[in-house]
């Protein structure tokens, strides 16, 4: 055994050789970490399960598009190979498989859009293309994908938990219609308010949009309670006009819902905001929060940082349950 109080030739090698492995393997540690997520993704929508190709680059409404000259249908496993182009320009409640793409996945931006699926992959030759910086999704259109409620995802299939969401291993780019995310209110107001005044005229902003109007203080504790629950509001927007809200229903917009409590801060100047949660390029769980959380779709983007996502919303999306503690 080497004595590594001595300075000796053996030990400057050895001491060496030591740092060299603490350089080396932790990067190699993270190339193989890697390899196995990649590998994983790619082991849920294998080849050998595919039903439904695109043979030749073209709108998914056009069956010419697809092999067997016919659209898809529910239950099946779509590809996309490398070198083709896929234009989704539909409006389907038909819950497929899987899609996989090794070429190009883009989304209409001019019309309304949906598909439901369980899961997607787009593997690192792919793109996944909503909008672009120059086109972006019209502000009043939408497009959605769905993540279809399958129950307990199957293990088996599914050993890493994975699936059941929107994996990008690819290039990816998603541009909904530009809006401002949050204003402050230039009059703070009180409960039994039906209308808020923002302190600048907001973009995008439209009838029927949910807003948060955040609280100034924490409501009584519950013994149900996790955690201490704050008193913001949510509405829809009832009528806009400049910085001016009318405040309606999360049922029904054209219901008029005056705010429960007051948004007054009980420190001078502390600011109360109105933040806009409605996005019209949409992912969501099928089934919003009746869904079990570990049963939830997810969306990951995957060791890429060729990833650019504006103007997108997440609804009752990822796996992690933010009510209980973590610590």
């Amino acid at each position: 055994m080497y004595n590594f109080l001595t300075k000796s030739k053996e030990t400057t090698l050895a001491v060496n050789f030591l740092i060299i492995l603490l350089l080396v393997l932790p990067p190699i540690g993270q190339a193989l970490a890697m390899g196995a997520d990649h590998q994983a993704a790619l082991n849920l929508v294998n080849l050998s399960a595919v039903n439904r190709s695109v043979v030749k680059s073209g709108s998914w409404s056009d069956p010419t598009t697809w092999s067997g000259g016919t659209l898809p249908k529910a239950g099946e496993n779509l590809h996309v190979p490398q070198g083709k182009t896929l234009l989704v320009d539909v409006v389907s409640d038909a819950s497929l498989d899987t899609i996989r793409v090794d070429g190009i996945i883009k989304f209409a931006t001019h019309n309304n859009v949906r598909i439901k699926l369980d899961t997607l992959v787009v593997t690192q030759t792919g793109t996944f293309e909503i909008g672009a910086e120059n086109n972006r999704v019209e502000q009043t259109k939408k497009v959605e994908i769905i993540i279809a409620q399958n129950g307990v995802i199957n293990r088996n299939w599914d050993p890493t938990n994975i699936s059941r969401g929107i994996i990008l291993q690819g290039k990816t780019r998603i541009y909904g219609s530009e809006k401002s995310a949050y204003h402050t209110l230039s009059i703070d107001p009180a409960a039994g308010s039906t209308q808020i005044t923002l302190n600048s005229i907001p973009t995008g902003w439209a009838k029927g949009d949910i807003i948060a109007i955040t609280a100034t203080k924490f409501r009584p504790k519950k013994d149900t309670d996790a955690l201490f629950q704050t008193e913001d509001e949510l509405r829809r927007i009832n009528a806009i006009s400049g910085n001016s809200i009318i405040l309606g229903a999360l049922i029904d917009s054209n219901t008029l819902a005056p705010l429960a409590h007051n948004h007054i801060p009980s420190i001078k100047k502390m600011p109360v905001y109105a933040a806009n949660l409605t996005r019209n390029v949409v992912f969501k769980s099928e089934g919003g929060n009746l869904v079990p959380v570990n049963q939830r779709g997810h969306f990951v983007v995957m060791h890429n940082p060729d990833a650019v996502i504006k103007g997108a919303g997440f609804y009752f999306f990822g796996r992690t349950n933010k009510s209980i503690p973590i610590d």
